[in-house]
């Protein structure tokens, strides 16, 4: 955690010293007031509905020692500084995101940490958990946690990084182009991962190249590590290691990727595939992948189990914990990055099979009356919409089986079209009730959802019974698919609970962040 004085602090930001004493401690930085403790500092931020500035006394009040306002300092602002024995900051320019990035930055040169930067358009905060886990097998490792993956967020977690760390593993989220760059310019990874390119934030980059692009303004930043980690540990696995960028395998913009942007600045690429699966036409053939997976197996219950094939030539097996076939290619590159910083590949197999899920993130749920209760409703994109209705359809099951799906934001001109494909593949799915939920998007859902279940009705039962034997997952009722549309979340708690019939049920809900539906699980009495 960064410990400095008002007057060191201004001189790493250029800010302004507007009342205190200059040898005053600065620490436990935060934009909260919600998450201010003694000796806090609170930095002021001003948003679209509320003023940061506006809440220093009451942050003064709470237990901070220093604010960082982005304004001049009322007369009531400077007393209430002295009376309490706080420091008053003004940052440069009245910006308090570059305060924040020039500090966390100028910290985050001092401590020297081995940093992994992690991003991706689906599975990238899964990844960065597997990676905490797998490197903390060797290494005193942390990681921004939560929402903490913007360009405050990720200043924030170096700022208040716990002592005595030797590994910071970054996961960088973004919503417009740049926001990657900016974060990479501060956490400053030697290694970096990009698990793939998908279609969130479609709506606002344009084409899935513009997402392309803008997940890779990390390789500009990827550089080698420093010889400042206080760790001998830490610095005898450094030592070796060049600036290397980790890429599946079989994506399509592989090539892009690394071409465009690894040769350019020099940093070399590692590929990893699954199932011994050849690479993406489009790559040169001459790269072979540096581990893969193969014989991956999903368990009836929704975990899945795999061999990870090492570097070495180390053949491991891996049962994890975590629900959806999604799972093994976020442990590839985990398990992959931690031998290639020098963890023993059973270790990390080790750190990924205790691993439990996040929570609103495919996380299994019970219901009162002992229903299964999946709970994805975190955030949705096509991508991870498929996923999840893929591992609906795996879980067996002698009832029924519902999807309750939101709509997904940040598609732009393409929302229409996208939640049709979904609503289509959902149909296309021999579940006995598919509930849509929200406004126009969810009616294209729905409107598509129909069509194909209409589509599939004349040869279900003896398609679906046939099925069920072969795979031996339970017999799945043959009826037809029921398909609703509601407005809002409360809507679809209601209709679900008229839906729901025995202990055997599944459920998935899953949606954007701004459908809530994660108020389904709560007004359900859902528990883990």
């Amino acid at each position: 955690m960064l410990k400095e004085s008002a007057q060191k602090i201004c001189a790493l930001t250029g800010a302004v010293l507007l009342a205190g004493d200059p040898s005053q401690e600065m620490r436990s930085f935060t934009n909260d007031t919600r998450a201010i403790k003694q000796g806090s500092t609170f930095v002021c931020f001003v948003g679209e509905k509320r003023d940061g500035n506006d809440f220093t006394i009451s942050a003064i009040e709470a237990g901070a020692k220093g604010v960082v306002m982005c304004r001049e300092a009322r007369s009531s602002e400077l007393m209430c500084a002295k009376s309490n024995g706080a420091v008053l900051l003004r940052a440069k320019d009245d910006n308090p995101f570059v305060f924040l990035q020039t500090l966390a930055r100028a910290y985050r040169k001092r401590e020297g940490w081995l940093t992994v930067g992690v991003t991706g358009s689906v599975g990238k905060t899964t990844t960065r958990q597997m990676l905490k886990a797998t490197l903390s097998a060797r290494y005193k490792t942390f990681s921004n946690e939560g929402n903490f993956n913007s360009v405050i967020g990720v200043p924030l977690t170096i700022l208040n990084a716990p002592e005595g760390q030797e590994v910071f593993v970054c996961e960088m989220g973004m919503d417009h182009a740049g926001e990657i760059d900016t974060i990479s310019s501060v956490a400053l990874p030697n290694l970096g991962c990009i698990t793939n390119i998908g279609t969130a934030h479609i709506g606002i980059l344009g084409s899935q190249e513009n997402i392309a692009r803008a997940k890779a303004e990390m390789v500009h930043w990827i550089s080698p590590a420093t010889s400042t980690c206080s760790s001998a540990v830490a610095l005898s696995a450094a030592a070796h290691l060049t600036p290397v960028l980790f890429l599946d395998g079989n994506d399509d913009y592989l090539t892009f990727i690394a071409q465009t942007f690894a040769q350019k600045e020099g940093v070399s690429v590692e590929l990893l595939t699954t199932n011994n699966q050849g690479l993406s036409a489009s790559t040169n053939s001459c790269l072979q992948p540096y581990a893969r997976l193969q014989s991956i197996v999903l368990t009836q219950n929704g975990t899945t189990r795999f061999t990870y094939l090492s570097h070495e030539g180390i053949a491991v097996e891996v049962a994890c914990p975590l629900l959806g076939e999604h799972m093994p290619l976020d442990a590839l590159f985990a398990l992959a990055i931690a031998e290639y910083v020098g963890c023993e590949p059973h270790e990390a197999a080790k750190q990924i099979e205790g691993m439990r899920a996040t929570s609103l993130r495919a996380e299994m749920k019970t219901l009162p009356g002992g229903a299964r209760f999946i709970d994805d409703s975190y955030n949705a994109n096509p991508a991870s919409m498929m996923s999840a209705l893929n591992l609906l359809e795996s879980l067996p099951s002698f009832g029924n089986k519902i999807a309750v799906l939101g709509e997904m934001g940040e598609l732009g001109d393409k929302a229409k079209e996208l939640h049709e494909q979904i609503g289509a593949y959902a149909g296309s799915k021999h579940f006995s009730t598919c509930i849509f939920v929200g406004g126009e998007n969810a009616r294209s859902m729905y409107e598509a959802a129909k069509k194909e279940a209409v589509k599939k009705e004349d040869s279900k039962n003896e398609a679906v019974a046939k099925e069920d034997s072969k795979k031996e997952v339970g017999v799945r009722k043959t009826t037809a698919t029921e398909i609703l549309f509601v407005a809002n979340a409360e809507d679809a708690r209601q209709a679900l609970s008229s839906i729901l019939e025995s202990e055997q049920d599944i459920v998935l809900v899953k949606g954007s962040r701004f459908m809530a539906l994660d108020a389904i699980a709560k007004e359900m009495n859902a528990t883990c």
